[in-house]
């Protein structure tokens, strides 16, 4: 079982968390460093680590790979953020 409170301590109200296709999602946090969003994110992975999904009487080990581009300094056009944090995730 997922413990939904990873997501619950990663987040505050105000942040936006939103499915952008398939299996890629879009996570906006407002008035936070770029430090900060790397903790939570690693604090995050760390904890999803830890726990599995069960499905067909399987146990699937959960992780997440993630880009970061801040605003404004990547660029203030979302398309651009978009791009930029997508081709970080592979680096």
């Amino acid at each position: 079982m997922v413990d939904l409170h990873i997501l619950s301590v990663a987040f505050i109200i105000f942040d936006i968390f939103a499915r952008y296709g398939g299996d890629e999602f879009i996570i906006v946090f407002f008035n936070t460093t770029k430090q900060e969003v790397e903790e939570k994110l690693d604090f995050m992975l760390k904890k999803a680590g830890n726990h599995h999904l069960a499905f067909d009487n399987q146990a699937i080990k959960l992780s997440f790979s993630y880009g970061l581009a801040v605003f404004p300094e990547d660029s203030t056009l979302s398309n651009i953020l978009i791009k930029k944090a997508d081709i970080r995730m592979y680096i």
